[in-house]
């Protein structure tokens, strides 16, 4: 069984994948770093309705751009493809990398920005956290 989900969060960077999904997918609000799985997720800013989308800006800073979806109490209904991404849990070390469409998303070293990458790497692993009702990424 597939688990999908609505990934709630505040990110130190700008992060974010996208995947592949099925017709009418529901994303369930998760709210514990042990619902923090590999999966399809859906990744909102706090409170907002914005989710991170797979497309990165490439003016200026490096970032992804964020893209409007509808958030339904705890769930988010058939989400555009734009913002499903892959999140993998590496049990060997306990990070996880966010993927979509072969690309990583990076930390774009110094700089509070991310990029895209064509390989996981160092800076493709993060480390998650979740306080005060927020996951928290740090590379």
């Amino acid at each position: 069984m597939k688990k999908t989900t609505l990934f709630k969060s505040l990110l130190a960077m700008t992060i974010a994948f996208a995947g592949s999904k099925s017709f009418a997918d529901n994303y369930v609000q998760i709210t514990s770093i042990d619902e923090l799985t590999t999966g399809s997720y859906v990744v909102v800013g706090g409170t907002s309705s914005n989710a991170m989308s797979t497309t990165q800006n490439t003016k200026g800073t490096f970032y992804m751009k964020i893209e409007a979806v509808t958030v339904d109490g705890d769930k988010i209904v058939d989400p555009s493809t734009s913002v499903i991404w892959t999140i993998t849990k590496d049990d060997s070390n306990g990070t996880f990398s966010f993927s979509a469409n072969g690309k990583y998303v990076s930390s774009n070293g110094d700089a509070n920005s991310s990029k895209l990458i064509d390989a996981i790497a160092n800076t493709a692993q993060y480390n998650a956290t979740f306080e005060d009702g927020k996951f928290k990424f740090a590379c």
